[in-house]
C-alpha cells in the first residue's frame, strides 16, 4: 500500500506497507482492525493508530521517522525501532522478537503489555515501558545506556 500524503485506509488485510516519505501521514479508523504482513516506516512517515487495532508479522520504524503514535493496540511478532524512530502512546504486545536501538530515551513511550517474548534487545538510548503483569522473556540483552 502506497502512502504519499494524508491517507485513511480502510480496515482490511494488507500484504506490505513500506512508507518512507515525510509526506506520508496515515491515520487509521478508530475502532477498526487492520492486518499487515510487513509494515515499515522511515523518512519521516507517520502512522496514527487513532484508536484502531493493528496485527502485524513484522514492524520496522527506522532512521528518521515520526513513526507510530496515537492510542490504540499494536500486536506484532517482530518489532524493531532504531535510530531516531519513534513509538508512542500505543499499547504494544510483542510475541517473538523486540529490538529497540534508539538515539534518544524518549523515542519509545508506548506501553508494552505483559506477554511471553522470545527475545528482547535494548541498546543505544532505549527504554521499554512495561505494563504490570506476568512477563516471560526467554532472551534479554540490555546494552549501552538503555
Amino acid at each position: 500500500m502506497a502512502c504519499n500524503g494524508a491517507i485513511s485506509p480502510a480496515a482490511r488485510q494488507y500484504r506490505d506497507a513500506n512508507w518512507s516519505s515525510q509526506n506520508c501521514q496515515a491515520t487509521l479508523r478508530s475502532g477498526q482492525t487492520y492486518y499487515f504482513e510487513t509494515l515499515s516506516l522511515s523518512g519521516g512517515a507517520v502512522l496514527n493508530l487513532n484508536g484502531a487495532t493493528v496485527y502485524a508479522e513484522q514492524v520496522q520504524v527506522t532512521g528518521y521517522a515520526d513513526g507510530i503514535k496515537g492510542s490504540g493496540n499494536l500486536h506484532v511478532n517482530e518489532l524493531t525501532v532504531s535510530g531516531n524512530g519513534k513509538l508512542s502512546e500505543a499499547n504494544v504486545t510483542v510475541y517473538d522478537n523486540l529490538a529497540l536501538s534508539t538515539s534518544s530515551i524518549g523515542n519509545v513511550t508506548a506501553r508494552f503489555q505483559s506477554h511471553y517474548a522470545k527475545a528482547v534487545s535494548l541498546s543505544g538510548q532505549s527504554q521499554m515501558p512495561m505494563a504490570a503483569g506476568d512477563w516471560a522473556i526467554r532472551e534479554l540483552a540490555v546494552e549501552d545506556n538503555s
